[in-house]
């Protein structure tokens, strides 16, 4: 009835949903509690605050099982065109891009309101929240392996120049050094680990190391 992808991806919203549902749970007794302490009432409104639980996760479930399919789409796109590129995660992105619209979408309304520059300039920062931490696309090359960084420019390492690639499952990062020390990192929040890896080891010529015979 559904495809393997499709319950993949309904599985995991539902698991990382109902975590955040149990957790938005625990907030009720912890405001009752706060009540009790600041007005010697136990009083709150539960049905409120399991109705926005009930919302927050409904939502969080549709968003992530949404971004995992745009994921699997995304990877299989990738791999039909033959396009060696490891951008973050759709799911990621898709909530950086959030944070720099509300900064953007934000300090316009905070402008237009005429309110103080230094309001305008203040929730304008969501725009830097959102640009600082995205994660950087990396690319493999016939001859190098590299990563865009600030203004167009790259960090580039040619395949001659590796002195290493590492897998560190302790911080789930694949690492790629150069002979100088300086160092192209596959992080948590980039797509495709295994088959960067992979394209990386069989076009490079070198062997991928486990961080543990390196420690």
């Amino acid at each position: 009835m559904f495809s393997p992808k499709v319950r993949f991806a309904a599985l995991s919203a539902l698991r990382s949903s109902l975590r955040i549902f149990l957790t938005a749970l625990l907030v009720v007794p912890f405001a009752s509690l706060m009540h009790r302490v600041f007005d010697g009432s136990w009083y709150v409104d539960w049905r409120l605050m399991l109705w926005l639980s009930g919302l927050l996760t409904m939502g969080f479930f549709c968003f992530s099982s949404f971004t995992q399919l745009l994921e699997f789409e995304a990877a299989e796109s990738r791999e039909r065109r033959g396009l060696l590129v490891f951008p973050g995660l759709v799911w990621i992105r898709g909530l950086y891009l959030g944070v720099i619209l509300l900064g953007i979408i934000t300090g316009v309304g905070t402008y237009r309101e005429g309110d103080p520059l230094w309001v305008t300039a203040l929730v304008s920062l969501f725009v830097l929240l959102g640009v600082l931490p995205w994660p950087r696309a990396i690319e493999i090359t016939d001859n190098e392996v590299r990563q865009r960084w600030w203004f167009f420019v790259y960090r580039r390492i040619p395949f001659a120049d590796i002195q290493s690639i590492v897998n560190d499952p302790s911080r789930d990062e694949a690492l790629v050094f150069n002979r100088s020390g300086k160092a192209i990192v596959h992080s948590p929040q980039h797509a495709d680990r295994e088959r960067f890896l992979e394209e990386l080891q069989r076009r490079s010529h070198h062997a991928e190391d486990d961080i543990g015979a390196l420690d």
